[in-house]
């Protein structure tokens, strides 16, 4: 009689062990995926103080969560989180305008976020306003400034490859408002929300910068998937169908009005 207590016992406690392996395996199963993505700090887009990390992580966050899987966000240089996710040590990164080169590399997602680009000059340098002032300077340029690794807008690129335009270099945009303040370059070319945001932290209401005209150009931004990665299409379609369906939902158009538009 004993013995057979102790076996019943012992069957419980096996039972019990495997109910509770079960739930664990069902539970491991369950857990959302992880896609890793290399990024840097890019205010307003992206920042690291802010609670939502800024519109794009928070936008990257939601659509994949849409699908069932989880963002991992992991501060990187812009050229060493481009050559690593190239080299598929990360899963993707953002953001990123198209261009031929990157074609080749990266599989792109849906737009994320349209920008246009303004001119910004110094305001006493302004002999005029509108458009007409705008192409006056943007071709009249002999010395500008722009982020390090970044694509110009396209009428300053073309300038800049047609050897009639010089170009300096800079990690942050305020470096290039602080050059252009003092007479070190002529003009500056941002995205509104960049630009604007950055001469806010600079100077406030006002200042001694302004954009001039309308926009020189209109870029659209996206994620990517390095090719090399034989999970990137497959990756790819399912973040632009969950991006469609929270733009239809607006939830995009709810998050661009929180942490963008605010930055204009």
């Amino acid at each position: 009689m004993a013995t057979r207590t102790l076996g019943q016992r012992w069957w419980r406690r096996m039972a019990g062990l495997a109910a509770l392996l079960c739930a664990a395996g069902v539970l491991e199963a369950a857990a959302p995926q992880e896609q890793r993505f290399a990024t840097a700090e890019f205010l307003p887009y992206i920042d690291h103080s802010a609670p939502e990390g800024g519109y794009y992580p928070a936008l990257v966050t939601r659509v994949l969560a849409h699908h069932g899987e989880r963002a991992v966000f992991v501060d990187r240089p812009w050229a060493r989180a481009h050559e690593e996710t190239r080299a598929g040590r990360f899963d993707g990164s953002f953001p990123y305008l198209r261009s031929p080169a990157r074609e080749r590399e990266f599989l792109f997602s849906d737009p994320l976020l349209e920008v246009p680009s303004l001119l910004f000059v110094r305001r006493d340098s302004l002999a005029g306003g509108g458009d007409v002032e705008r192409n006056r300077r943007m071709q009249s340029a002999r010395r500008t400034c722009y982020l390090r690794d970044s694509l110009m807008p396209t009428p300053l690129e073309a300038r800049v490859a047609a050897g009639d335009l010089e170009v300096v270099r800079v990690d942050d945009m305020a470096q290039c408002f602080r050059m252009l303040e003092a007479g070190r370059v002529d003009v500056v070319a941002a995205g509104a929300y960049n630009g604007h945001s950055t001469l806010r932290r600079l100077h406030g209401a006002g200042g001694p910068i302004a954009a001039v005209g309308g926009a020189i150009d209109v870029s659209t931004l996206h994620l990517v998937w390095p090719r090399r990665d034989p999970r990137a299409e497959a990756r790819r379609v399912a973040f632009n169908a969950s991006l469609a369906e929270l733009r239809r939902s607006g939830v995009v158009a709810d998050l661009q009005a929180r942490l963008l538009l605010q930055a204009e």
